[in-house]
């Protein structure tokens, strides 16, 4: 049995409102939004929770203060790319993105701050993979190199709090998946320092290429850009789910568009199922030419920039040469990224790269409390529905430290705490 949170994408999506319904799914959404605010992103800030009646409807709101205590304009989002000298900026307004005097951020200081962060190497990945994707579609909509993108919008403290804060709630659940159906685009233009763009903005067209999309004769812009990043890199678009219902929550962005109920319906389900199956790349390169020192310094590499693993093989090559061979495993939106870190770092003159499907256990994790400090423990669901639980090595490791116990003791010690299977 494994959880999944499905999005019902009729009425639009944002940022926000994605940040809302994953802090909906916990009985304490309050202690959750502290814990957010302890993530140390460069400035302050707190998140305000709120009820808001839509259509007759109590929905939740989240909105980010700053360290001021106050509440951001919601609608301005601004990027500018610089080329050839010049510097070209196009604001246009968005339901959930916030407004902030903060300056404009190229994609590589995001990334540091993500990097920097009290977070979990998973939580990180994803929040990198969604900047990375975002700012990936900003680049090929105004064909301009990737750092070139300045983002303001969804560099602003806020926005950041909407996708890193999705990801670490996301982690901390122990979702199995996050699941949506057809993205629906609302009709109309929005004005650009250069002209008129159509809706879907340019990012959102790029972002959701290759999904199934509905238009609608709704007057505005149902999809934001952080939203469908989001959705892209954490998501997968279904035909239909089938589940036990857990829980519904209903959430609310900053604009209640004519013709919507100005709110979206998230739902928490269980579903059956000891496994998951993903598609994933092999990338591969042999190498009879390359020093210890730089195998391990190309694998160090490419599990930074977001590898799901890294191994090497021993193999013979042709001429009877032992070579070691560098395996890399990558979802889509960083293959490309990791087959030029191995060529670069390498180099090597070629590597391979395949579809494969990845078999994981349907698990989730949860910090106990033991008399030593707190430990990560995973659990597991077998085929046959028994249980498999082990302890976070890493916490294992710290709190034997901690204690100055060897690691059999330590390890002793934290089976004993061990809460009863449910």
């Amino acid at each position: 049995m494994q959880r999944i949170l499905y999005f019902d994408l009729r009425h639009g999506i944002s940022g926000d409102m994605l940040l809302a319904s994953l802090l909906g799914c916990f009985e304490e959404p309050a202690a959750l939004a502290k814990d957010l605010e302890a993530i140390h992103l460069g400035e302050r800030f707190s998140i305000k929770m709120t009820e808001v009646m839509r259509s007759e409807i109590h929905t939740c709101h989240v909105e980010v203060l700053n360290d001021l205590g106050a509440v951001a304009e919601h609608g301005s989002h601004d990027h500018s790319h610089s080329h050839q000298g010049h510097d070209t900026k196009h604001p246009h307004k968005h339901h959930d993105e916030h407004d902030h005097p903060h300056g404009h951020r190229q994609l590589s200081a995001i990334l540091t701050i993500i990097e920097k962060a009290d977070l979990n190497e998973k939580v990180k990945r994803m929040a990198a993979a969604t900047f990375q994707r975002l700012g990936e579609a900003e680049a090929q909509a105004h064909n301009i190199d990737i750092e070139a993108v300045h983002f303001h919008e969804v560099g602003a403290l806020d926005s950041m709090v909407d996708i890193i804060g999705v990801c670490y709630l996301f982690d901390r659940l122990g979702l199995g998946g996050i699941a949506f159906n057809e993205f629906h685009f609302g009709c109309g233009t929005v004005n650009a320092a250069h002209g008129t763009l159509p809706l879907p903005v340019p990012a959102v067209a790029r972002l959701t290429e290759g999904y199934r999309v509905k238009t609608t004769s709704i007057s505005g812009e149902l999809v934001t850009p952080t939203a469908a990043a989001l959705l892209t890199v954490l998501g997968e678009q279904v035909d239909q789910v089938t589940g036990k219902l857990v829980k519904n929550l209903f959430v609310s962005g900053s604009r209640h568009y004519p013709g919507t109920p100005g709110f979206v319906r998230a739902s928490l389900l269980e579903i059956e199922g000891s496994a998951q199956v993903t598609q994933q790349y092999l990338i591969e390169v042999n190498l009879d030419d390359i020093s210890s020192e730089r195998v391990a310094y190309a694998m160090e590499r490419a599990l930074e920039a977001g590898a799901r693993d890294a191994w090497t093989e021993q193999i013979l090559m042709k001429k009877g040469r032992p070579a070691v061979k560098i395996c890399l495993l990558a979802d889509d939106e960083l293959r490309v990224r990791l087959e030029e870190h191995l060529l670069s770092d390498t180099r090597s003159w070629g590597l391979r790269t395949t579809v494969v499907q990845k078999r994981e256990l349907a698990r989730e994790e949860k910090k106990i409390k033991t008399p030593y400090g707190e430990a990560r423990l995973k659990t597991g669901l077998l085929p046959d529905g028994s249980r498999r639980r082990k302890w976070e090595w890493d916490d294992i490791v710290s709190l034997a430290k901690r204690n100055e116990l060897s690691i059999d003791r330590m390890l002793f010690h934290l089976n004993e705490s061990l809460p009863p299977e449910e």
